[in-house]
């Protein structure tokens, strides 16, 4: 299994709530089955994010991190229950504001269990 921490550090330091999310580019099919479609998640993503994002996609450990993750999403529905989801849920729960999404990302990253 892929070090959560690692990569809630890394997007937290990068900008979390502008890059982190990649919920946007994970998909449904009528069968049930869950697939993440990398073009679409950089696509989705600031202009200033999408090379450091294209960089990030080529390493191994990122493609382990998100297989775990759709792993999850086909078995259970869902997304996995940890501290990069709650990072990621309530950076979007924040609404947008920049000011708003520092702390919450601030927060969630030096303060986790």
């Amino acid at each position: 299994m892929i070090n959560l921490g690692f990569f809630l550090r890394f997007f937290c330091k990068s900008g979390p709530c502008s890059a982190g999310d990649y919920h946007v580019a994970v998909s449904k099919h009528n069968d049930g089955h869950v697939t993440f479609n990398g073009d679409e998640f950089v696509a989705s993503r600031p202009a200033k994010f999408r090379p450091m994002l294209t960089t990030l996609m080529s390493s191994q450990a990122f493609h382990q991190f998100i297989d775990e993750r759709i792993d999850v999403f086909n078995t259970s529905g869902a997304p996995p229950k940890d501290m990069f989801e709650d990072a990621i849920g309530q950076c979007r729960e924040a609404g947008g504001s920049a000011r708003t999404l520092n702390k919450v990302c601030t927060k969630v990253c030096l303060h986790r269990p």
